[in-house]
């Protein structure tokens, strides 16, 4: 895999010269099939600057080098030089939709927009590629989501700081993510089923294998399309100074916005709880960026995911408790269940938010 190292605060990122330092910048990539793989694999044999296991490309002033790692059909692409320069040259050599990023590395980043952006992005790739190893594994497709979601919230928050750039980036996303929804809602009945003790009704484990094909059929046709053009545009965006500062300041007002909104939520609406959640879920996300850049938001997190967690199960036992086939006993589980959550929700007081400034 690729090499790791510190990350170097030492380099700008609004130069050509990102990733000079002494550790090499990387893109590792599987193939989807042998045929390209070969393919490449021959040309680069073809070359006449090979050094041993290693080949060398030169792109303008530029030297790419291309190793076959330990796994079938897995190639790693690093440099020396600059990071621009690294992934213009793998574009060149590859084409997005024959291949998954499986992991990269950019030796050096400095502002903490950048290095956020970044980081989703790598989170997205790993879980991504990971979806491919055990594909009957329910959970590893969930991750995939989770840090889909999180990169979409990022996108947005990026949107409102004015970069522009990420707008095509948010509905690929948003394309990407809707293309697992039906798989999502399937295991989530499953998983309710195992909870209850009860047989799942005929025909939901087949459709269940049919929705997980097509959601990494999916996958394959656009995912490391989508991380490579965010790459390119996460190394070329700037964002005016104090990040940080300003992303603290939307949270607090965000917070205060909605104490007030759920004091008016309808529990027994869908569309409104479930509106309701997605802003919770993005204000998580926004709370763990300034965690992680030093704010002592833990406990707000921690309220905020309770909140989030418990309206989600709200909204999936409804869906659950009115599926064609459900055996009584099941059914009255389920809204024994729902009845008790939603007595729970409304004793939650989130009013207490107010003391806590992100």
């Amino acid at each position: 895999m690729s090499p790791k190292g510190r990350i170097c605060f030492g380099t700008s990122t609004r130069t050509p010269y990102l990733g000079m330092n002494d550790q090499p910048s990387s893109i590792t990539i599987l193939f989807h099939d042998s045929e390209n793989y070969r393919r490449l694999i021959s040309i680069a044999n073809r070359n006449q600057k090979n050094h041993g296991e290693e080949f060398e490309f030169t792109f303008g002033t530029s030297s790419v080098f291309l190793r076959r790692t330990a796994n079938p059909k897995e190639i790693m692409l690093y440099t020396q030089t600059s990071w621009t320069s690294l992934l213009f040259g793998t574009m060149l050599l590859i084409d997005p939709k024959q291949v998954l990023l499986t992991d990269f590395y950019i030796a050096s980043v400095q502002d903490p927009f950048t290095l956020e952006f970044i980081r989703c992005i790598h989170e997205c790739a790993i879980a991504c590629a990971d979806c491919f190893t055990t594909t009957d594994d329910p959970e590893k497709f969930h991750r995939f989501r989770l840090s889909l979601r999180a990169y979409r919230s990022f996108l947005g928050i990026a949107r409102k700081f004015g970069v522009k750039e990420v707008k095509p980036l948010r509905s690929r996303c948003r394309l990407l993510s809707k293309s697992g929804n039906a798989l999502r809602d399937n295991d989530v009945r499953l998983a309710y089923f195992t909870k209850f003790e009860a047989t799942p009704v005929p025909g939901l484990l087949d459709e269940n294998a049919l929705l997980r094909d097509g959601a990494l059929d999916g996958l394959v046709e656009s995912a490391s399309a989508l991380w490579f053009e965010s790459l390119r545009i996460a190394t070329q965006v700037q964002v005016a100074f104090g990040f940080i500062k300003k992303l603290r300041q939307t949270c607090r007002k965000e917070n205060k916005r909605i104490i007030t909104r759920w004091t008016d939520l309808d529990l027994h609406d869908d569309d409104e709880v479930h509106a309701f959640r997605i802003r919770l879920k993005k204000h998580s996300y926004a709370l763990n960026v300034l965690k992680t850049h030093g704010s002592s938001t833990e406990s707000l997190i921690k309220s905020v995911k309770a909140v989030q967690s418990r309206l989600g199960d709200i909204r999936d036992l409804r869906r659950f408790y009115v599926l064609p086939g459900l055996d009584c006993e099941t059914r009255y589980r389920a809204v024994s269940r729902l009845s008790s959550l939603e007595r729970e929700v409304r004793t939650l007081r989130i009013e207490e938010w107010k003391k806590s400034k992100p």
